[in-house]
């Protein structure tokens, strides 16, 4: 069973479930750990990759992380696709 991790004072199921919190958006070194600990827990599954939208969620809309981000999943999807479909 995996191990919680804390964030912010708030306790986290490892690692799949990013945290909540309502009205905040969370800061880029929350999102940063969390994105981290996400694609080195193994193989990215679509829950993974559910996860990690909701990460990108929690950011700024303008944040230069958000968009560096956004480009690494899509790049990862095509990967776990092409692995896959092989």
């Amino acid at each position: 069973m995996a191990q919680p991790f804390y964030l912010s004072g708030m306790i986290h199921p490892y690692p799949f479930t990013p945290p909540i919190r309502s009205n905040t958006l969370l800061t880029e070194s929350e999102v940063s750990r969390s994105w981290t600990r996400l694609f080195t827990a193994g193989d990215p599954t679509e829950e993974t990759f559910e996860s990690a939208e909701s990460l990108l969620d929690g950011l700024r809309p303008e944040s230069p992380l958000r968009l560096r981000l956004s480009q690494e999943l899509e790049e990862l999807k095509k990967i776990h696709d092409a692995q896959v479909s092989a």
